[in-house]
């Protein structure tokens, strides 16, 4: 029964489109939903990183008095097209949360009707753009 679910999750994943295109007027980078899914299902931590880092690559950092580090507005960006893919709910635990250096923040993802769960930490360092840190 677990084959046959992960199975009619890739097909149903494949058949809805492999990329989800933000509005072009907002000149936001796409990401591969079949590529994000399929890394989770096949528990392919490089395959998720290389897409979710060629996303962030995208997003600048947008610095403020509010958000120093200037990563609050991409990293829910980043949730939201995630959760624009089928199978997949995205939920921001906490921005820059972990105060390492530099800081990171939690996303976490659970996986269709199966419900496993992953999470993701993102660096939001300053004066650069973000980036995985792990897959769990």
């Amino acid at each position: 029964m677990k084959y046959l679910t992960l199975l009619f999750l890739s097909f149903f994943t494949m058949s809805c489109g492999e990329l989800i295109r933000n509005d072009s007027s907002t000149s936001l980078p796409s990401i591969s939903c079949y590529s994000i899914l399929d890394g989770f299902l096949n528990n392919d931590q490089e395959q998720i990183s290389a897409e979710i880092n060629a996303f962030c690559n995208e997003l600048p950092n947008n610095t403020s008095q509010e958000d120093r580090l200037g990563h609050r507005d991409n990293t829910l960006l980043l949730v939201e097209a995630l959760n624009q893919c089928p199978s997949i709910n995205a939920e921001l635990l906490c921005y820059a949360c972990l105060k390492s250096k530099p800081a990171k923040s939690q996303i976490t993802i659970t996986i269709g009707t199966t419900g496993r769960e992953r999470g993701i930490l993102l660096y939001v360092p300053e004066n650069t753009v973000m980036e995985v840190s792990s897959i769990f």
